[in-house]
Formats: structure tokens, C-alpha cells, sequence
């Protein structure tokens, strides 16, 4: 089970109850991006002891398709929540930035947030998309060799995917390689797009393998789909072709080659966007921020190289040593302090602090023979810590090469720097093997996940009623992890809309509520039954209907499972609520 959120966390000065911060996401399903950056945001809430709220309806809808879905942003308004976080760099997909300027007019002056996509009247927190697409196309040219370049693009509305679909025929041109449209296939930033790019380019425009020397997609979704595609047409990646996205998901370590691709530390946008609105509640004033986090490019086997660390380690054979150890180390102590930081890509903060100077001192003393295991001791202890926070071990290795070429240099002796070089091979073992267990956790977590899904949705898909509906969700979702789940009932009828609850289920749940049976303004719905009490809580949104087509709200409890698990269910809810018409009297649990 993935880490669980914490609670007790710090609360605004003089309230009560924990601020509740929305945040607005399309949708969850088979998409790491989404996740993670909803991950690092949930997170953050609770560090700054503030509930959080995902509403899920869908990317933004043009005027001329309105969606059945968006509805369920209506809900995100003061009376449910204290502030707003966009996932803008898809929600507006299918609208651009503009139509999502006005969509964030509509509401009241609280402290927003976009993330991806800059807006006026709005903070930010995005990534500088040249820098990383131009670092992508410049590698593939200076460092391979590679002329023949095709790009997957993402949504034409989308400004980021036209930045870097920008960027890359700029490099291309300040590279003196001529632009050739038929290398740009258009996709949607997902994994199929990126399956079918392939079949576009060599099937459809039938263009020779062998004049395709990379396919670089926008994102790492389709990355992993040009991935696939290449390797069902039996095409060899990276002896024919090379492929590089963008994002750095977790499916971009895994895949099979790794995928070269661009980190923009996707949970680090999600918690600096709760940071910048809880700022801004808690001075009272809304002072727009704007954040652009520089990304950075990691290589892997996908592009021919063998690690990050690869492309930049200097020669394995160390110079001849002059000075001794301790004169020479102090010498390059600051360099190799800054060869860890950059190799660690800001994913060692659950480490601890000076984690870097921890490892470099303890490999210090026991070359020197202070402390014996003391190199050993601390590295476990390091690992330890990022495999207990879930965090990603990718950058161990990488970690131990900069350190390595930093610390066999200032070796001298023969022998010690034999020695050195045994801790530094007994450490890559001890990173193997965490590799491995963590591997085995997460597939057992993943199977355990998957079984408790396939229970609880089989339970659920019977209901015929809601008192059938309420039994099953009882029994099942808590065994699946999700300690909460409501739903509600929409009147939109003449005069003022309400909203009530017909369905309850949590530990402190009562047979019959009054509280939330009492028909409440759908904008204030939310915090009376969601977030009642002054406990930090963190829930899906997501819209339904019941069969007369009155609108439902499903609010699944978040933090026991990936984002996918919440898509299943909400599914197979709102499929048991189409069945049905609701009661005129209601039922809580």
C-alpha cells in the first residue's frame, strides 16, 4: 500500500478547521503524470494541515461540444473549498489557454494556482519546456549523431505542446538540418497516440526505417507507446532507432529499454502549487507567484547511452594523485558535493538533510581507516530512507558514480584505491538488491491492489437500489483501502438547487444522519459532509447520474491506492447509478 498520508499537521492561525484546498484534474486513468503531480499537491495539504479536494470532470470542453462532465467543477467555490489548484496543462487540452483564462474568471478572488500553463489573474508553476525539448534534440545531434530526427506532437491547443514542437524545429534549424514534415505525427499525450505515430510514419506515409534515426515524443505517454510500436514491428531501439520523451514517469525507468527523457519533478510542481495558495491564505492576501523550475535531461539505454551519469564520467583511470588524500579531498570536497546534488535530481529529500556530506565524510573515514563500515553503514542507512518514503531509487546509481569519480581521484596508493573501489562495487550490490525487493513490493502490491479492485467492483456492480449499493460499498471498499465514500443527489429544479447525501460510508458513519440528509447548497455540500470535523482529509470528486438523469456526485476517499483504482470505481458506481432512480427519502448507509 502506498504510503499513507499524514495527519496533524500545521492549520491556518485561529481556524478551527483545516483550510480545503481543490484541485482540478481531468481525469486519473493509466496516467502517471496526473498522479504524481496530484500525489506531491496531496501531500503537501497535509503537510500544511489543509484538506484537499480533486475534482474530476474531464479536460475542458469547446462551447460547440459541451461536455456531460465538466459540471463537476461548478462545485469548486468557496463554500467547499479556500483555494484552487488547475491542472492546466491538460485540462485545457482541448481549449487552450485563453478559454482557460475565462473558465478561471468564473470564480471569486480566492488564491489560484495553474500549474503547466501560465495565466493572467492566476499564480504558476511551470516548467521551462525550451530548455528541456532543446536539451532532448541538441543530445540526439551532438551526441549520437542523428540527423533524421521525427517528433510526436501533442494537442494543437495545448500551449506546451506547441512550445515544444517550437523548440524542436529551432534546434533542428540552429543545427543546419532542414525541417521535413513528414517526421511530425500529431498525438494526444497518450500512449496510443504514440503507438500510432509509428504506424503513421512507416505503414501509412511508408517512409524507410532506415531514414528514421530518432522519434522523440512530447511526452513520456506517447514515448512509451513509439516504444511499443517500434518493438512490434521488430525494430531495435536504439541500434535503429533511438526515442526520448518528456515528464520522466515512472513507466519511463521500467520500460524495456529505460527511456531517455527530461525530468521536471512532477510531485515537486504539485507541492510548490499548495505551497504558493497556502502562502496566500495564510497572509490574507492574494499576491500572484509565478515559479518556473528549470528541467533536466536524463539519458538512459532508450537514446544508446547507458545512465545519465554515463554521458558526463570522465575516465575510469584515475590521474596520478600529487597531494595526499586529505589535501586532495579538500580540494575537490565542493565539486563532488555538486556532482551528487545534480546526479540526485532532487530526489533524495527523504534522506534527510546534508545527506551528501553524511556519505562523503563516512567514505573519508573509512579510506583513511577512522571508522571501519562506516561508508557501508551510512549508505544503508541513505537507502533505507528513500526506499521507506517509496521514493525513486533510479538516482543510486548515478549518486555513487559522481561520488566514485570524485573520491578515487583523490586516492593515491595502489591498494586503498583498490579498497575504494571494492565499497563502491559492495554498495552497487546493496542498490541491486533494494532494486529488486522494491520491484517484488510493488508487484505484490499492485496484485493485492488489483484483487481488492476485481472483489469490491464485483460486490458493487449487483446493487439494484441504493440500500444495495450502500451494503456493498460497506463491505468492500474498506477492505480496499478507501474509508470514505459518499454520494450525492442533485435537484436543479426551479428555484435554488440543492444537493443531499444518499449514501454514507465512513468509520464515524451513524445509521441515520440528519445532518447530511438535510437537502445543502451543492456549493457548500463538500465541507459539510466531506470534511466534517477539524481532521485533514483528501477525497476524488467525480460527476454521475442517476437514470431520470439527475446529476450525482461519487466522493471516493484518497490515499490508499493509484490514481487508476479510483477511475475503475468511480466507473462501476456511476454505471450501478445509471441503473437506478433515486429514493424520494434517501438512505445513509
Amino acid at each position: 500500500m502506498p504510503e499513507r498520508l499524514r495527519t496533524g499537521a500545521r492549520r491556518l492561525s485561529g481556524s478551527g478547521s483545516a483550510p480545503s484546498i481543490g484541485f482540478l484534474v481531468d481525469w486519473l486513468e493509466d496516467s502517471r503524470y496526473h498522479w504524481q503531480i496530484l500525489r506531491g499537491a496531496m501531500k503537501e495539504a497535509y503537510d500544511q494541515g489543509a484538506s484537499f479536494i480533486a475534482f474530476v470532470g474531464g479536460s475542458l470542453a469547446p462551447a460547440d461540444q459541451p461536455s456531460e462532465s465538466n459540471w463537476i467543477y461548478q462545485l469548486a467555490r468557496p463554500g467547499n473549498v479556500d483555494a484552487l489548484v488547475l491542472l492546466s496543462g491538460t485540462l485545457g487540452n482541448a481549449v487552450g489557454s485563453n478559454a482557460l483564462a475565462t473558465f478561471c474568471a468564473q470564480y471569486p478572488p480566492i488564491p489560484i494556482c495553474s500549474i503547466a500553463i501560465p495565466l493572467p489573474a492566476a499564480s504558476s508553476v511551470c516548467v521551462d519546456n525550451a530548455l528541456g525539448m532543446r536539451a532532448v534534440i541538441e543530445h540526439l545531434i551532438v551526441s549520437h549523431g542523428i540527423q533524421r530526427i521525427a517528433f510526436v506532437r501533442g494537442p494543437a491547443a495545448n500551449d506546451e505542446a506547441e512550445m515544444r514542437l517550437r523548440v524542436y524545429r529551432d534546434t533542428l534549424e540552429s543545427s543546419k538540418i532542414a525541417y521535413d514534415p513528414d517526421l511530425v505525427v500529431s498525438g494526444d499525450f497518450t500512449m496510443a497516440a504514440g503507438r500510432e505515430a509509428i504506424s503513421v510514419l512507416f505503414a501509412e506515409r511508408k517512409l524507410p526505417v532506415s531514414s528514421v534515426g530518432a522519434v522523440v515524443a512530447a511526452n513520456d505517454a506517447m514515448a512509451t507507446g513509439v516504444v511499443d510500436g517500434l518493438s512490434r514491428r521488430g525494430i531495435r531501439i536504439p541500434e535503429q532507432i533511438a526515442v526520448a520523451g518528456f515528464d520522466d514517469i515512472e513507466e519511463a525507468r521500467f520500460c524495456n529499454p529505460p527511456l531517455t527523457t527530461v525530468t521536471q519533478r512532477l510531485d515537486g510542481q504539485g507541492r510548490e502549487s499548495i505551497r504558493i495558495v497556502m502562502d496566500q491564505l495564510r497572509s490574507g492576501t492574494v499576491k500572484f507567484e509565478h515559479v518556473v523550475r528549470s528541467p533536466e535531461l536524463v539519458t538512459r539505454r532508450s537514446c544508446g547511452c547507458l545512465s545519465s551519469a554515463s554521458t558526463s564520467r570522465k575516465s575510469s583511470a584515475p590521474p596520478a594523485v600529487t597531494l595526499g588524500f586529505d589535501a586532495a579531498l579538500i580540494r575537490r570536497r565542493q565539486h563532488i558535493l555538486t556532482d551528487m546534488a545534480r546526479a540526485a535530481r532532487g530526489g533524495f529529500g527523504a534522506a534527510g538533510a546534508q545527506w551528501d556530506v553524511r556519505l562523503l565524510s563516512a567514505i573519508a573515514d573509512q579510506i583513511r581507516g577512522d571508522r571501519p563500515d562506516a561508508f557501508i553503514r551510512a549508505y544503508d542507512d541513505v537507502l533505507g530512507r528513500i526506499v521507506e518514503a517509496g521514493a525513486d531509487l533510479a538516482a543510486f546509481n548515478d549518486v555513487l558514480s559522481a561520488l566514485r569519480a570524485g573520491v578515487v581521484r583523490c586516492v593515491g596508493d595502489p591498494k586503498q584505491r583498490m579498497r575504494t573501489e571494492d565499497l563502491f562495487h559492495e554498495a552497487r550490490i546493496m542498490t541491486t538488491l533494494a532494486v529488486e525487493r522494491l520491484h517484488v513490493a510493488r508487484r505484490l502490491r499492485a496484485w493485492n491492489e488489483a484483487r481488492s479492485l476485481v472483489q469490491a467492483g464485483s460486490s458493487i456492480v449487483s446493487a439494484e437500489d441504493l440500500d444495495a449499493l450502500s451494503q456493498a460499498v460497506h463491505e468492500s471498499l474498506p477492505r480496499a483501502g478507501i474509508l470514505r465514500t459518499f454520494v450525492a443527489r442533485l435537484d436543479e429544479g426551479a428555484g435554488n438547487p440543492t444537493a443531499r447525501v444518499v449514501l454514507a460510508d465512513s468509520p464515524d458513519a451513524r445509521r441515520f444522519d440528519p445532518i447530511l440528509a438535510a437537502p445543502q447548497p451543492p456549493t457548500e455540500i463538500l465541507r459539510s459532509t466531506l470534511l466534517r470535523g477539524t481532521d485533514e482529509h483528501a477525497f476524488a470528486v467525480f460527476p454521475a447520474a442517476f437514470a431520470d438523469q439527475e446529476k450525482a456526485i461519487v466522493a471516493l476517499q484518497l490515499g490508499a491506492t493509484e490514481g487508476f483504482g479510483y477511475e475503475v470505481l468511480r466507473q462501476i458506481i456511476a454505471g450501478v447509478l445509471s441503473r437506478m432512480n433515486p429514493p424520494g427519502s434517501g438512505a445513509i448507509v
